[in-house]
C-alpha cells in the first residue's frame, strides 16, 4: 500500500460518514414535513425555475454560472483550509477559511436574492445598509488578514475584483431601473465575480502546493519489501 492510499484510509471512519448522511436525511425529511404543514409545496423549492415558470431555458443562465463560481470559490478555499489546518500557519488557515466563507455568503446572497428581496422587501432593510455591512466585513477581513494579503502573489486579481464588484454596487445605487446604463451593472458584477473567484482559487492552490509536494516525496520513497521477501527474486533456471 503506498503512502497516498494509506493516508486516505486513515481518514474519518465509514461509521461517521454513514451517521453524517443519516443526520442529513433526517433533517431533510423534517424540512419537507415542516413545509407541507406550512402549506408550501416542497417541489416549489426543488423544481428548476425556468421549467416551473415556462420561461426560456436560457433565462438566468449567466446568473446560474455565477452561483456555481461562488460555490467553487468557497469550496476550494474551505477545502484548502481544512487540508492544511495541522500543517500550515494558523494565519494562513484563518485567511483561507475567511475567504471561503466570504465567497459562500456572497454566493448565497446573490443566488437567493437575500438583500434584494428578503431583507429589502420583507424586512424593510435598505440596500445601502446591506452594502455597508458587506463593506465593513470586507474591511475587517482585510485588517485581520493583512499579513496573508501582503504575501499574496495574486493581488492584481483582488484589485480587479474590488473595482468590478464596487463598480457594480455604485451603479446599482446611482443608475435608475430601466436606464440604458443598467446592463453595465451586470457587466461589472460578472467581471468582479470572476476576478474574486479566481483570486480565491489561486490562493487555495498556493496553499495546497506544499502538501502535494510532501505527498509526492513520500510516494517516491522506496517501499519496504513485502513480508518474506528479502530482495529481488532470483531468475528462473
Amino acid at each position: 500500500m503506498n503512502t497516498w492510499t494509506a493516508a486516505v484510509r486513515r481518514g474519518p471512519g465509514t461509521g461517521k460518514r454513514v451517521a453524517a448522511w443519516g443526520v442529513v436525511l433526517v433533517l431533510g425529511g423534517l424540512g419537507v414535513l415542516f413545509l407541507d404543514a406550512a402549506g408550501v409545496d416542497p417541489m416549489l423549492l426543488t423544481r428548476d425555475p425556468t421549467a416551473s415558470s415556462g420561461a426560456n431555458p436560457a433565462t438566468g443562465s449567466v446568473s446560474i454560472l455565477g452561483s456555481m463560481a461562488w460555490a467553487a470559490g468557497a469550496a476550494s478555499c474551505l477545502t484548502a483550509a481544512a487540508a492544511i489546518r495541522h500543517l500550515g500557519p494558523r494565519r494562513r488557515v484563518r485567511f483561507l477559511a475567511g475567504l471561503g466563507l466570504f465567497c459562500l455568503g456572497l454566493g448565497i446572497d446573490d443566488t437567493l436574492l437575500v438583500h434584494e428581496y428578503y431583507l429589502a422587501e420583507l424586512l424593510g432593510v435598505p440596500e445601502l445598509v446591506t452594502y455597508a455591512a458587506i463593506a465593513a466585513t470586507a474591511i475587517a477581513f482585510t485588517v485581520v488578514n493583512a499579513e496573508a494579503l501582503k504575501a499574496s502573489r495574486h493581488l492584481l486579481l483582488l484589485a480587479l475584483a474590488v473595482v468590478g464588484l464596487g463598480g457594480s454596487v455604485a451603479l446599482d445605487i446611482i443608475v435608475p431601473l430601466g436606464s440604458t446604463l443598467e446592463p453595465l451593472e451586470d457587466v461589472a458584477k460578472i467581471w468582479g465575480l470572476a476576478a474574486f473567484v479566481s483570486f480565491a482559487a489561486a490562493e487555495a492552490l498556493d496553499a495546497l502546493r506544499p502538501l502535494v509536494a510532501i505527498a509526492r516525496r513520500r510516494m517516491e520513497r522506496p517501499q519496504p519489501p513485502a513480508m518474506g521477501q528479502t530482495g529481488p527474486s532470483a531468475p528462473p533456471v
